[in-house]
């Protein structure tokens, strides 16, 4: 038959290559071996292989290989599912994981944010805390200062409000018709200790004074001043001292 076949390409004229001529035999080949019958397994024995050339089972029917084609395809799908399942965990890994990463990160940013606010306030605290000390010490060396100054004050106002006899003339326990102001304890011919005026002892005045003016301003001034008592009569009824600018 191969010979036959071959010969009828001869004989039409075909002109072949060496490479054409060799895939036709082979073909021819195949064709013939599958005319063969089967050895049955039987009598060749049961360590029989089969050749290497194996075809389809031609007998099988059109249901049968409908049936092969839907598990194919039913596996097919199966494989398909599995695949998009794990693509979907996959994915839901990933996402979870950069779910995770980022609430680490703000996490640790708002950390580091609180941190930094609670630095703030510290500083802030010890900033007022130092400005309220420097504060009390300022205040405090003002106080003393001013209790300083006011001590002096009252010191030089007790040394300048010291009675003198010689200064400042007679005084008295009780209230008598010429020492009629009162002061610590004592009735005084004049109030003293209210002004820096001139002080007469026993009708004379002292040298180097402004004495002289005061009396001719008084005078000037008052109608009724005493030259003797320092004083005008009022019209309330009582004397009052003549306070001059040259007192």
């Amino acid at each position: 038959m191969t010979a036959d076949f071959i010969g009828g390409f001869c004989k039409r004229g075909f002109t072949m290559s060496k490479f054409r001529f060799l895939a036709g035999l082979a073909g021819a080949l195949a064709l013939s071996a599958g005319t063969f019958v089967a050895v049955p397994s039987a009598e060749a024995g049961r360590e029989f292989k089969k050749s290497i050339v194996q075809f389809d089972d031609r007998g099988a029917s059109a249901g049968e290989k409908r049936a092969e084609r839907r598990a194919r395809r039913a596996e097919r799908r199966a494989n398909r599912s599995e695949r998009r399942a794990r693509r979907a965990e996959r994915r839901s890994e990933r996402r979870a994981e950069r779910r995770s990463q980022r609430r680490a990160e703000r996490r640790a940013e708002r950390r580091s944010e609180r941190r930094a606010e609670r630095r703030s306030q510290r500083r802030a605290e010890r900033r007022s805390e130092r400005r309220a000390e420097r504060r009390a010490q300022r205040r405090s060396e003002r106080r003393a200062e001013r209790r300083a100054e006011r001590r002096a004050e009252r010191r030089t106002k007790r040394k300048e409000r010291r009675y003198e006899r010689r200064k400042h003339g007679k005084r008295y326990r009780n209230r008598r018709h010429s020492h009629r102001h009162y002061y610590n304890g004592f009735y005084y011919a004049y109030p003293w200790w209210l002004y820096s005026a001139p002080v007469v002892y026993y009708g004379t005045r002292y040298a180097g004074s402004n004495y002289d003016l005061h009396v001719e301003w008084c005078e000037d001034r008052y109608r009724s001043y005493d030259e003797r008592r320092d004083a005008y009569f009022g019209y309330d009824g009582y004397w009052h001292t003549c306070i001059s600018p040259y007192s």
